[in-house]
């Protein structure tokens, strides 16, 4: 369950805090590797509902330094490519991305009805069959 009041609090520290403020830079620069993902997380959950937390910090963040979307957790990305402040070129960034990590991906934009795959599994949009399964891992019951 989402920690709304505590993202909440963070959007509303965001706006005044000289401390958030640098905090946010060092997010943006990198200088601060320990718990990024985390605090991204919640960024990327607070921006959905504080459209100045994507603008000036998430959207940003995420230009800068397109790799960091990958420390994220797996909903918060989801989220991340429905923020209404992400442009297609961003969002092609963090797929290519994922995809040099872990393979093909299918990350959706828009609202559900406008929803279509940034990317397919092969050039001619086939689906790819499964690798072959890997000795000595377990098999599961058909």
């Amino acid at each position: 369950m989402p920690d709304r009041l505590g993202e909440d609090y963070v959007a509303g520290t965001l706006a005044g805090d000289p401390a958030a403020v640098t905090l946010v830079e060092d997010l943006r620069a990198g200088a601060n590797p320990t718990g990024v993902g985390a605090a991204l997380t919640v960024l990327v959950e607070a921006a959905h509902r504080h459209a100045t937390v994507a603008a000036t910090v998430v959207v940003p963040t995420i230009a800068a330094r397109p790799g960091v979307a990958l420390t994220v957790s797996g909903s918060a990305l989801a989220r991340l490519v429905t923020l209404d402040a992400l442009d297609e070129q961003i969002a092609s960034r963090v797929r290519d991305l994922l995809r040099d990590e872990i393979g093909p991906v299918g990350l959706h934009t828009g609202t559900p009805s406008e929803w279509r795959p940034l990317s397919s599994g092969s050039p001619t949009g086939q689906q790819q069959p499964l690798p072959p399964r890997r000795s000595g891992l377990p098999s599961w019951p058909t």
